[in-house]
């Protein structure tokens, strides 16, 4: 009852006729029938209209809009794990055979590795305002992430050739033919993926202005323009395939937050997030504190920015993370209109550039009598009982709240909620 896996949803024209005349809750509501009764075969539509009140409920689904120019290719992609994404060319080896399974072909999408680089302190080691100090430094620290991708590539080849890891080297035996299938991961084909976390703080720290500022924003743009062509020289270069990605961060935005404290107090104080009062207080008992890093090129989560352009300015790093992002809106603890919900979900798919998002719904739930509450509660609304778990999205997933770390419940905390009436 208490397992929240994270279902994705993929929307592409194709899928998307139908939805313009969508009867569907009025012709439910005339023949009284439940979600999973229906007279006729589920349109696409329909299944849009579960997945709107599975996300009412729980928050979990991820929407992958593949509607942008930027996500429609020659070949297949796909998201995975919160933010990062996959992509197969149709010049990729053996792609006709993949795409039908042909002889137990198969995509092998993901990836082996990823590091994160800590991009604001790459700001505090160079002078303000210094673009090309902080391009070279950030590219220095991507080497040293690459020299460490590299390492790992050639140690996993090694046990990969000669059997050492039985799992992924497994080859399935076709029960007629007895032709043996590919193997189940081809190591070839995964990407190794370098990390960014806290462009909003880079921007700050860097030009005075975050993101929620044209200054602060295009900052970030360049750079990570810039970043992500050096990321994909040094892949041709040294024949490996390397990406740049939004890190989820679930534990990174504190650790960097709270190593920088420490580092470069004068930098980092003005630029942290959180509760930089007891940080400062408890610095030196506990490493454990009330402070982070944003999140990728996200704005602070306490931002009072109007909804539509918050969507405008996160939407336009899309198009420079190859390795995947995300885009949150976080509902708190409201159960908005499924008609409201669908149409502002429409209005992301039609009118961004925003190619993953998700909605995340605060509630709590009572073990004892199985009550959902809406909201972060501790007692129970109906039998009174104190054993209440309280969920919500860490970054990724949906989770118990009570075992995240200070940064993140202090986050949880400034999330400002967006009303979708």
């Amino acid at each position: 009852l208490f397992n929240f896996p994270k279902p994705e949803i993929a929307f592409e024209k194709e899928f998307m006729a139908d939805h313009e005349d969508d009867d569907y809750y009025e012709r439910r509501e005339t023949a009284k029938l439940t979600d999973m009764e229906t007279e006729t075969p589920m349109t696409y539509s329909e299944l849009y209209d579960l997945v709107m009140a599975l996300t009412i409920k729980f928050g979990t689904p991820y929407y992958d809009n593949m509607l942008p120019l930027y996500r429609q290719s020659d070949g297949i992609s796909c998201y995975q794990c919160c933010a990062f994404a996959f992509h197969a060319g149709a010049d990729s080896k053996n792609f006709e055979d993949k795409m039908y399974f042909r002889n137990g072909e198969h995509f092998s999408m993901g990836a082996n590795h990823v590091i994160s680089v800590n991009t604001p302190r790459a700001s505090y080691r160079v002078p303000k305002g210094d673009f090309d100090a902080l391009e070279a430094e950030c590219k220095r620290l991507i080497m040293q992430a690459i020299e460490v991708l590299e390492f790992k590539r050639d140690w996993i080849k090694k046990l990969w050739y000669n059997g050492h890891i039985p799992f992924a080297t497994q080859r399935l035996r076709h029960p007629v033919t007895k032709e043996v299938s590919p193997p189940a991961v081809d190591y070839e084909e995964l990407v190794y993926t370098i990390g960014v976390v806290g462009m909003n703080e880079v921007s700050l720290h860097h030009t005075g202005y975050g993101l929620d500022n044209n200054i602060g924003l295009k900052l970030s743009i360049k750079l990570l323009n810039r970043l992500t062509d050096f990321v994909h020289e040094q892949s041709e270069e040294r024949d490996i395939k390397l990406v740049l990605a939004r890190t989820p961060a679930e534990s990174a935005s504190q650790r960097f937050a709270v190593s920088d404290l420490v580092a470069f107090p004068n930098e980092a104080t003005p630029c942290i997030q959180g509760d930089i009062e007891t940080a400062l207080a408890d610095i030196n008992t506990s490493r454990n504190l009330p402070i982070y890093y944003s999140n990728g090129t996200h704005l602070p989560v306490d931002s009072k920015i109007g909804i539509i352009d918050r969507m405008d300015r996160e939407g336009k790093f899309f198009h420079v993370l190859d390795g995947g992002n995300i885009f949150h809106v976080w509902m708190g603890e409201e159960d908005p209109s499924p008609v409201a919900l669908k149409k502002f979900i429409f209005n992301i798919l039609n009118n961004t550039e925003i190619g993953y998002f998700t909605f995340t719904k605060d509630f709590s739930l009572c073990e004892p009598c199985g009550l959902q509450m809406n909201g972060i509660k501790t007692v129970c609304d109906r039998c009174g009982s104190d054993d209440v778990k309280a969920y919500s999205r860490i970054t990724g997933y949906i989770q118990d709240v009570s075992g995240w770390n200070a940064a993140k419940l202090q986050e949880l905390k400034e999330r400002t909620r967006t009303r979708v009436i």
